[in-house]
């Protein structure tokens, strides 16, 4: 699957949801949720090398191709860092899911 990291993430009103000053996008949500720990969410060490490469790609990368398998893994870990209308967004774009085709 791939996906456009900056495309941005909106608020119910349709307006860009702010972190400061600077709008939040796919990127952003993608590098905060890979880099989420709790003491619920313990990651293995070679789950923190996955999530660290991926943050690597879609850091470096303005459009990123995401095997199946990450895409099960960065949403496990949305789940648990995200209201229902953000993951919402971020699942719809992982899968490719335009504005329209949602509804």
């Amino acid at each position: 699957m791939t996906a456009n990291v900056i495309q941005p993430i909106v608020s119910i009103e349709g307006t860009p949801f702010k972190d400061g000053e600077k709008d939040m996008t796919l990127r952003s949500i993608l590098l905060s949720t890979l880099n989420y720990e709790d003491q619920e969410l313990q990651p293995s060490a070679e789950q923190k090398m996955r999530a660290y490469r991926l943050a690597l790609e879609i850091l470096n990368k303005d459009e990123v191709t995401l095997q199946s398998e990450d895409v099960v893994f960065i949403k496990a870990r949305l789940l648990k860092l995200w209201n229902a209308w953000v993951y919402g967004q971020v699942v719809d774009m992982l899968e490719g899911k335009t504005e329209e085709s949602a509804k």
